[in-house]
């Protein structure tokens, strides 16, 4: 069996806020992208911790996260301020 090469998009609507995400692996086996937040809204400056709860073949995964405010992140589970 070739890999299968997994390029996913998720997008978290969160008040005035648009965190993008992107996971990037090559896989043998599905993988079912999912990712929570600890909040949905607030009061500047806001800080919002991600947490991934992705399902699957999840070795070997890469993660670039893109809050929409400058900052981003290679982390699996990254926190952003957001101000």
């Amino acid at each position: 069996m070739l890999p299968v090469l997994l390029n996913t998009q998720i997008k978290y609507a969160l008040a005035c806020l648009i965190a993008g995400v992107i996971i990037s692996t090559s896989l043998n086996a599905q993988l079912q992208a999912n990712f929570r937040v600890d909040k949905t809204g607030g009061c500047t400056p806001l800080t919002v911790n991600f947490t991934n709860t992705s399902t699957g073949n999840i070795s070997g995964a890469m993660y670039r996260w893109d809050f929409g405010n400058g900052n981003t992140s290679t982390l699996p589970n990254p926190a952003a301020i957001f101000i």
